[in-house]
C-alpha cells in the first residue's frame, strides 16, 4: 500500500484529525499571505494606520462566525424535523428532512434568506463606525497595542480565515459527528429558532418606534 493510499485510510478513519489539519492549513496560507503582504507594503508605506481597521475586521468575523455557527445549527435542528413524503411506490409517509436535503443545502437556504442582515451588522455597521471613530479622533490608532499596529493585515487574514473555515457545513458537520456534541447542536437550534422568532418582533417593533419619533 503506497503512502497516499495509507493517508487516505488514516482519513477515512480520523476524519476530524485530517478536517482539523486541513483547516489549520488553509488558515495558516491565508494568515502568511498576509504577513509577506504586510513585508511589501511597509517599503512604501505607513502600515500602522491599519490598525483600527483590523480590529474591526477581527470584529466582523468573529460577528460573522457566530451567525454562521447559528444558521449551522438551526439548521442542524431542522433537518431533524419530519415532513409528508411519499415512498418509491408512491404510499404516504413521513421523512425527517436531512434525509431529503442536506444540512449544507438546508444552511446555504438559510444563509440566502439573512443574507442582507448579516451583510449589515457583520460590514455595514462596524465599517460605518469605524470610519466615524477614525473622523472623530484621529489619535484612536496611537491608543492600539503595537503588535496589532506592527501586524494589521496578517491579523485582519487570521480572524476572516478562521471565521470561513471553521464555519464551513461540511467542517463542522464531520467535527460533530454523530454523538452527543450532534444532539447539544440540536437542541441549540430549537432554542435559537424560539429566540430568532422573538428577536424579529421586538425588531421590527422597535424599529417602528424609533422610526415614528424621528418623523415627529
Amino acid at each position: 500500500m503506497g503512502s497516499k493510499a495509507r493517508a487516505i485510510e488514516r482519513y477515512m478513519k480520523n476524519p476530524r484529525l485530517g478536517t482539523l489539519l486541513t483547516s489549520g492549513l488553509t488558515i495558516a496560507i491565508a494568515t502568511f499571505c498576509g504577513i509577506i503582504a504586510e513585508s511589501i507594503l511597509q517599503l512604501f508605506f505607513e502600515i500602522g494606520r491599519l490598525g483600527i481597521w483590523a480590529t474591526f475586521a477581527t470584529i466582523g468575523s468573529v460577528v460573522a462566525a457566530l451567525v454562521r455557527l447559528n444558521t449551522i445549527a438551526i439548521a442542524t435542528a431542522i433537518g431533524e424535523w419530519e415532513v409528508p413524503a411519499r415512498d418509491k411506490k408512491g404510499r404516504k409517509t413521513t421523512r425527517k428532512i436531512n434525509q431529503i436535503a442536506s444540512l449544507e443545502k438546508t444552511t446555504e437556504s438559510l444563509k440566502e434568506s439573512f443574507k442582507s442582515t448579516t451583510q449589515l451588522v457583520s460590514i455595514g455597521l462596524l465599517t460605518a463606525i469605524s470610519i466615524l471613530i477614525t473622523q472623530e479622533y484621529p489619535n484612536v490608532n496611537d491608543q492600539l497595542p503595537s503588535w496589532v499596529k506592527s501586524y494589521p493585515i496578517s491579523i485582519a487574514a487570521l480572524a476572516s480565515s478562521t471565521s470561513i473555515v471553521m464555519t464551513n457545513t461540511k467542517t463542522v458537520e464531520r467535527l460533530l459527528g454523530q454523538g452527543k456534541a450532534h444532539l447539544w447542536v440540536i437542541r441549540a437550534g430549537r432554542y435559537a429558532l424560539i429566540a430568532e422568532a422573538i428577536a424579529s418582533v421586538l425588531v421590527v417593533l422597535i424599529g417602528f418606534i424609533v422610526m415614528f419619533y424621528r418623523m415627529l
